[in-house]
């Protein structure tokens, strides 16, 4: 068997040089395309001989491309009137990055956000920061009037120094009643009593000394200070407002990093998880690009919107991304290196519904993946199977090899084998 094949496939070499020998005065294209197909069929002969004991798929296989490429040479010979040459452009296949996205919108907001409140409920004397201001812990935001907060001070005041006189006054009556009790000259009830004197006294000293400093701390809460560093925002009110403890005087964002907060659909919930890589880019800059983490995501659906909140954390040092801005959210779900890639524009898709039982319900759809690969001049028909998706690219499974040239433009025309004049 292994010999009769190889004898048929001699034959064809001989029968197909024959053939460019005798066209060669003719038809130069068709010359050179029987050349090139004998080189391939003799190729073939010669990896096939290699194989002692070929199986008998092995043997079919061989027939079978030596059939194929025959078939080619019949529709590349085609008469001088009939041989139209396509013109097209071609992309080659190259191994590179892909990733697997969702996008969503999302809200920046503040990584950690405080809302100032004052105090004291009384008239504002002065703002010492405005908005978009950056402060540092500890810098004054506003002094609020404290005229009254300091005549409670001087009184707390004075009511401690008048209890410390009075202390002082019953220490000494004390030392002597001791004096005075130790030489037997006093009896045990009248030393008691001066004893429980100085004690009360003593309490009074401490509640006069608390009063003050209770009045000194809400002196102090008149100057309200910046409890951690960032950027103002959310100032309404002015100098001379009157502030209440409902109303923030100030919001201070932290800006270093931003959070983007996006809402994600009950079928994207399992595919998110945290430390994946996401891009964000904005209309404010367009031409830039921020990369952020996923650092949080809600355990917890929304009932009303079928959505759970997910959050990006997105280093900010320059300050570019601000609260209350939107932004496009990129999360990267998949990524591979190195993988062979293709055009999504240089692929033609077609989906058919095959029925897979006797139900009108029992069906399923089945996509198609075909490009035209460029070999000798002929447009060769190719399906392939794909991997993940990208926003422009197929990462390729099978049915390409790196260094395939893909027909990019000009493909609408073309039928399997049909001859083609690269442009590129």
């Amino acid at each position: 068997m292994k010999k009769k094949i190889i004898i048929a496939a001699i034959v064809v070499v001989v029968l197909i040089i024959i053939g460019a020998m005798v066209m060669g005065g003719g038809k130069k294209n068709a010359g050179l395309t029987y050349d090139r197909t004998a080189n391939k069929i003799v190729a073939l002969v010669t990896d096939y001989t290699k194989n002692p004991n070929p199986t008998t798929d092995e043997s079919r296989a061989f027939v079978e491309n030596v059939e194929k490429l025959v078939a080619q040479l019949k529709k590349a010979n085609l008469s001088e009137s009939e041989n139209v040459v396509v013109p097209v452009y071609t992309d080659p296949i190259k191994r590179g990055y892909i990733a697997k996205s969702l996008t969503y919108v999302g809200d920046v907001r503040g990584k950690t956000m405080v809302r100032v409140f004052s105090k004291v409920p009384d008239r504002i004397n002065k703002f010492y920061v405005d908005n978009g201001d950056f402060v540092n812990a500890g810098d004054p935001i506003a002094q609020i009037e404290d005229t009254k907060l300091m005549e409670a001070v001087n009184q707390a005041n004075a009511g401690l120094n008048t209890a410390l006189a009075q202390l002082m006054n019953v220490q000494e009556e004390f030392n002597r009643a001791a004096s005075l009790y130790e030489a037997n000259a006093m009896s045990k009830s009248q030393f008691d009593q001066i004893k429980t004197q100085k004690e009360v006294t003593e309490e009074a000293v401490n509640q006069a000394r608390a009063a003050l400093t209770s009045m000194k701390s809400q002196l102090g809460d008149a100057l309200i200070q910046a409890p951690i560093s960032g950027v103002v925002a959310g100032r309404t009110l002015e100098e001379g407002d009157m502030v209440a403890g409902q109303i923030p005087l100030i919001n201070i964002y932290q800006m270093d990093t931003v959070k983007v907060v996006v809402q994600l659909s009950e079928a994207d919930v399992s595919k998110v998880r945290r430390g994946m890589r996401s891009i964000i880019t904005t209309t404010a800059h367009p031409n830039h690009n921020f990369e952020g983490v996923v650092s949080k995501v809600s355990p917890v659906l929304n009932p009303a919107t079928r959505t759970t909140e997910a959050e990006i954390s997105v280093p900010n040092p320059e300050s570019l991304l601000k609260p209350g801005m939107f932004g496009t959210v990129k999360i990267l779900i998949e990524e591979k290196n190195d993988v062979l890639l293709v055009s999504k524009n240089d692929v033609d898709t077609k989906t058919n519904q095959i029925q897979t039982g006797t139900d009108l319900r029992d069906s399923k759809v089945i996509t198609t993946y075909s490009v035209f690969v460029v070999d000798d001049s002929l447009a060769l028909y190719r399906t392939i199977q794909i991997g993940i998706e990208s926003d422009a690219f197929y990462e390729v499974l099978s049915g390409l090899q790196e260094g395939d040239e893909v027909v990019s433009i000009g493909r609408t025309i073309l039928n399997d084998s049909t001859l083609v004049s690269v442009k590129n």
